[in-house]
């Protein structure tokens, strides 16, 4: 099972279903753009590449979503690197779209699809 966002209109976060709606082809998924500079780091210290997809959902609204990946090279070969993320960009800031590494992976998968 997925996890779902409980819409709330006035934090305009993604409206409930935003990841089933991505896992069953139900939404346009649009390359914006590659290596966004804000996003090349991750808690100041892992470098890696982003990626910038416009989403336009079954109900018209549109999320952007970044996808970063951690760089090959880390600044500590002893930390744990960083697993992938792929945020929503709202009008409050980006919003995580899950804590679960299945579920991203998935939905990348999806994503990856469309491109």
């Amino acid at each position: 099972m997925t996890e779902k966002y409980t819409s709330d209109p006035k934090l305009d976060n993604p409206p409930k279903g935003t990841i089933e709606q991505i896992l069953e082809g139900n939404s346009e998924i649009r390359f914006l753009s590659d290596s966004l500079d804000t996003r090349d780091t991750f808690e100041g210290k892992w470098q890696g590449r982003a990626y910038l997809y416009e989403v336009k959902m079954r109900d018209g609204k549109v999320w952007n979503l970044t996808v970063w990946f951690p760089a090959t090279i880390a600044p500590d070969p002893y930390k744990k690197k960083p697993k992938m993320q792929i945020t929503i960009l709202t009008n409050q800031g980006e919003m995580p779209l899950s804590a679960n590494q299945e579920t991203l992976d998935r939905v990348y998968k999806a994503i990856r699809k469309t491109g």
